[in-house]
């Protein structure tokens, strides 16, 4: 069946196959079972703009990438109510000094060897040599020695001649036994004979 224009190739349609007709005359139809013969093309729907991602100069935009073995995110802190013990604090010991009748101040670390003319009697003890002025020679050669052990203060007579005493404040003369250790507490006096040496610490 031709045309009503002549053209054997067009062919009619049956009727009830035509579109509606057009409520605006003026635009183009999307049709292309007649009327027009070119068929206008419809974008596919944009994405609203909020939510497409930025581009900067017509580069695409790429999420960075996150480096294999990075370490996540710091989170919240968390408390676990545990307290963390600390090691207890030691106070570090206070020096000890031999405070001399001329106001001379001696500090004892390890051990001090008190006399005239003292040497060190005992090789056990590595310790100082200290000789003291005694115009009276009521103190040996080698009377006494004064030593710091664990933080405290010992005396020991070393078989003197005029033995040793030791005067705490308040309280009686203690005389040291020969070769064996008697304590000193901080404001005593040792007595060498008539030689006598304040104790002091801090």
């Amino acid at each position: 069946m031709s045309g009503e224009d002549g053209n054997p190739f067009l062919i009619t349609p049956p009727p009830g196959l035509l579109p509606p007709p057009r409520e605006n005359p003026d635009e183009p139809s999307t049709n292309t079972v007649g009327g027009d013969s070119a068929t206008r093309r419809i974008s596919p729907p944009r994405e609203p703009i909020a939510t497409r991602p930025p581009t900067a100069k017509g580069i695409p935009f790429v999420a960075p990438a996150v480096p294999s073995g990075a370490p996540p995110a710091p989170g919240p802190a968390v408390d676990n109510d545990e307290t963390r013990i600390v090691p207890a604090r030691v106070a570090p010991a206070q020096a000890w000094r031999l405070v001399l009748p001329d106001g001379d101040s001696v500090p004892v670390v390890t051990a001090v060897f008190v006399g005239r003319n003292p040497i060190r009697v005992d090789g056990d003890i590595d310790g100082e040599l200290l000789a003291v002025a005694d115009t009276t020679k009521s103190v040996s050669k080698t009377h006494a020695v004064i030593e710091v052990i664990d933080g405290r203060l010992w005396v020991t007579d070393l078989n003197s001649t005029n033995g040793v005493f030791v005067t705490a404040e308040g309280q009686d003369d203690v005389q040291a036994s020969p070769m064996q250790r008697t304590p000193v507490t901080p404001g005593s006096d040792i007595e060498l004979g008539e030689f006598v040496i304040q104790v002091e610490q801090g």
